[in-house]
């Protein structure tokens, strides 16, 4: 038998395992936590992965996020809205120094997708799992940071899977 074709046969067979048990997975995620938060959570990991392989975020991926403030209000208020307003904050300061040529105007160093991803990640985790939440995706942020500045190009939503992942599989288990 051909080796490529084995190990084309047998990476189908793991990939297709691994779809299943993510499928079962959330499955179990959705009658343990609720469909807003799996909602919320994939909404969150759509956007990552446009991220990780584009380069861009669809602004209107972030649309199932308005579950969020309908359902979790509090959260919403006391979370999203003060780190999206200090993270834009960020972002006009980025585009002034671009503006005044300070730093390279063709590049994209800050965008729109990572204005809303990390206050949505924020508010996610905390939907997730309330403190402790947190508590978990600060823990997992501060174990992959040093590979992340060890990475010559660096997309910023994607190193946040980890950490809410971490999260959401803990909220099941418990």
């Amino acid at each position: 038998m051909n080796k490529n074709l084995l190990t084309f046969a047998s990476a189908n067979l793991l990939t297709f395992a691994g779809a299943l048990g993510a499928l079962v997975f959330l499955i179990i995620a959705w009658s343990e936590l609720g469909g807003v938060v799996v909602v919320l959570f994939a909404t969150f990991i759509v956007v990552s992965l446009q991220d990780a392989l584009h380069g861009r975020v669809i602004v209107l991926s972030f649309l199932p996020g308005i579950l969020l403030p309908v359902f979790y209000f509090e959260v919403a208020w006391e979370i999203f809205v003060p780190v999206a307003c200090a993270m834009a904050s960020i972002y006009c300061v980025i585009r002034a120094f671009q503006g005044w040529r300070v730093l390279r105007p063709d590049v994209v160093y800050f965008g729109l997708g990572d204005v809303l991803g990390l206050p949505f990640a924020l508010a996610v985790v905390q939907v997730i799992l309330p403190f402790w939440g947190l508590i978990i995706f600060a823990a997992s942020c501060a174990v992959e940071l040093p590979i992340f500045l060890r990475k010559k190009q660096r997309r910023f939503l994607p190193w946040l899977c980890p950490p809410i992942v971490t999260a959401f599989i803990i909220a099941v288990i418990v």
